[in-house]
């Protein structure tokens, strides 16, 4: 784009609704970094569960069931990751969405109560840990486009 970079002319200022703010709206601007989170978590999340089962047991043996229960907790995670929540919130959200999700692929594995307890406990923790520091890209992005990230 030639000009000036910091006109505001210059942008799809209607890109977050498909060009049609009459019929569609974000009042508070989390849809652009909500869907972005849901991409992204997705992605990793079915790459990892993809590329952990391939080396374990080749392409012959991946579960595509396991992989898209990862995808689908991925994406929940991410949007939630992507909406800017407070702390707490992306705290708890990320501890039930990685439980949840252990618990879903420990079923689907028909694994032994004990274990399955187990799991989710561990699953937990390491979602309340991604909690602590999930969230601040679209906290850093509010702040730049002038609104508050809280």
């Amino acid at each position: 784009m030639n000009g000036n970079h910091k006109s505001i002319a210059q942008y799809n200022l209607y890109a977050y609704c498909d060009n049609n703010p009459v019929n569609s709206k974000d009042d508070d601007g989390d849809v652009p970094t909500m869907l972005a989170g849901a991409i992204a978590g997705a992605t990793i999340a079915g790459v990892s569960e993809l590329v952990g089962q391939v080396i374990n047991n080749s392409w012959s043996g991946v579960d595509y069931k396991k992989v898209m229960i990862q995808i689908a907790g991925g994406a929940v995670s991410g949007a939630v990751m992507g909406s800017g929540a407070g702390f707490l919130a992306l705290f708890a959200a990320n501890t039930g969405i990685s439980a949840t999700t252990t618990l879903a692929v420990d079923l689907y594995d028909k694994k032994n109560m004990g274990d399955i307890a187990w799991d989710c406990v561990c699953s937990g923790i390491y979602g309340f840990m991604s909690g602590c520091y999930g969230g601040e890209g679209a906290q850093a992005v509010k702040t730049i486009n002038g609104r508050s990230g809280f």
